[in-house]
């Protein structure tokens, strides 16, 4: 029991800075937009809406959904090009932040544990199907390595234009923005009042959005904890 009470410490902690240094090191944005929950997908409307706001520099949203990826079921991403890399730090496996001026609508970059997965080299052509029921041919133009911990995009990831072409709702995962300056309570305020007609949303800083990310893992490490316990105190009686 004690050999597994020091196991998982010292696990957990490990695990902790991991999730932490992941998401800080992927994001670079001032604010961040999320669903209530920070978790599920909203209406691309809110992040056009606070594009529409004349307070925010760049701002910058990453869709979401399922499709298939020659035939595999893939969850598949659609950027903005022109901005995600003011927003998000990629880590290129082969290529760099150029490369996302060429996607347009034929183009894709994969995560490099999903092209080694199955077997993909920059160069091939994907076919994406979408769950309308579209389907497109894309080019693998280059390959970033996402954190082990807690990615931020996902395996495939297509322009928000080729996206929005396949999918009749499309929907943001995040919606990332910057602002002249530092945060403030004035910008904020700005901001907020720019997607008050998407009451699923919310709007949080970085320190902010990184911070509740932090706590709900430590929650999750805490139920670690918990069955834990039980497991020692099975031992003793044991």
């Amino acid at each position: 029991g004690i050999a597994l009470v020091a196991f998982i410490a010292t696990l957990t902690n490990g695990m902790k800075a991991s999730n932490r240094e992941a998401i800080e090191q992927q994001i670079a944005a001032d604010y961040v937009v999320t669903s209530l929950d920070g978790y599920t997908p909203f209406v691309a409307a809110a992040g056009d809406a606070l594009a529409a706001s004349p307070v925010p520099e760049v701002v910058t949203s990453v869709r979401s959904d399922g499709g298939l990826v020659d035939g595999v079921t893939t969850e598949v991403g659609g950027i903005e090009p022109a901005t995600i890399a003011e927003a998000y730090v990629f880590d290129w496996s082969e290529g760099d932040d150029s490369v996302l001026a060429t996607l347009g609508t034929t183009k894709a970059i994969v995560s490099s544990n999903y092209a080694e997965d199955h077997d993909i080299s920059v160069g091939d052509v994907l076919t994406l199907r979408s769950t309308a029921d579209r389907s497109a041919k894309v080019t693998v133009a280059g390959t970033f390595d996402p954190p082990p911990f807690y990615p931020l995009i996902e395996s495939v990831n297509v322009s928000a234009e080729l996206f929005d072409r396949l999918y009749d709702r499309p929907r943001n995962r995040w919606t990332w923005a910057n602002v002249p300056g530092e945060p403030n309570d004035e910008n904020r305020a700005s901001m907020e009042e720019a997607i008050a007609g998407f009451p699923d949303t919310q709007l949080e800083t970085r320190e902010e959005w990184i911070d509740r990310e932090d706590a709900d893992f430590n929650e999750f490490i805490s139920f670690l904890y918990v069955m834990l316990t039980l497991a020692v105190f099975v031992s003793i009686f044991g």
